[in-house]
Formats: C-alpha cells, sequence, structure tokens
C-alpha cells in the first residue's frame, strides 16, 4: 500500500497521508470500498515522486490539480462537511462529494482547455441518480455555468476553488 511505502522508503509521517473514504449514499452494493490517496502538501508529493517539473510538462497533472482541489477543500471538515468520493463498481467517478446534512455536492477534476460546459459520463450519472441542487467542474481554466434538470453546475478554474 502507498501509505507503507511512503513511511517505510521515504520515511515519511502517516499524519502527512489523507486517506478520503468513499461515499455510500446508502446505495452500498454501488460502491468500491478502497480508499483514495491524498498528500497534505504537493511539495511532499512531488518529493516523493522526485519530480518538481513545470506543471505543463508533466505526465501527472491531473492527479496533481485532483490533490491541489483535495487541498482546497480540505478546510471543509472543520466546518462539519464530509468529504469523500463516488466510485461505483462499473468504474464511474467522481473526484469528491462535499455532504453535510442532506445536502450534498459533486466535485470533478478537469485539469485540461475546455472551450464549453462538457460534463463527463460519470458526472452525468451522479447527477441522474442523485438529482443534486449544484455541482463543481473545477477546470484549468474554463470559467462557466450549466443547467442540467434540476442541477447548477459551476465550472470554475482551480486556482479560484
Amino acid at each position: 500500500m502507498l501509505e507503507d511505502f511512503l513511511v517505510k522508503e521515504k520515511k515519511i509521517d502517516k499524519k502527512n497521508i489523507v486517506f478520503l473514504n468513499f461515499e455510500d449514499l446508502q446505495i452500498r452494493e454501488d460502491f468500491e470500498k478502497n480508499p483514495k490517496e491524498y498528500f497534505v502538501g504537493l511539495g511532499l508529493r512531488n518529493y516523493c515522486l522526485n519530480n518538481f517539473g513545470d506543471i505543463k510538462n508533466r505526465t501527472d497533472r491531473g492527479e496533481l490539480a485532483e490533490n491541489f482541489v483535495f487541498g482546497e477543500l480540505g478546510f471543509l471538515k472543520e466546518k462539519n462537511f464530509n468529504l469523500n468520493f463516488w466510485r461505483t463498481t462499473s468504474k464511474a467517478k467522481v473526484d469528491f462529494i462535499v455532504s453535510c446534512g442532506e445536502t450534498i455536492v459533486p466535485v470533478e477534476v478537469k485539469f485540461k482547455n475546455m472551450d464549453s460546459d462538457t460534463v463527463g459520463k460519470s458526472f452525468f450519472s451522479f447527477l441522474e441518480k442523485y438529482n443534486p441542487d449544484r455541482g463543481i467542474i473545477a477546470t484549468k481554466d474554463f470559467w462557466g455555468e450549466r443547467k442540467i434538470k434540476n442541477t447548477l453546475i459551476k465550472f470554475i478554474p482551480i486556482g479560484y476553488i
């Protein structure tokens, strides 16, 4: 497991790695139970990968952007929000599910050039199944807004999350 490797090989304290669990939304059979792993700091992540290159030239820029958004959403846990992710056994996934009580907000990270308010198949599946009031797609540089049924989706560049 990544945690064991980092702690043993790189001498990283376990408190610097966060394991994000899936959100069950009362339908357990749809979900895998494998946690996602994020680093508390991107510098620590870069150190472990021995990669400090410019994000424009990195093959892991999507994962780097997702870890950045995780860090920005992390403060919500202090305000009684839950932060999870959604993934079905058929591999549909949404990067983050922010929830508080009955309110759920799916957050997807798409760090690529976008010129329209395109919603991916997995995100759309989540909207169809759970019908949240709002959702967020964190983008590289695209601003936008789109309504799908009752869900208002905001497209926000990750630097503004």
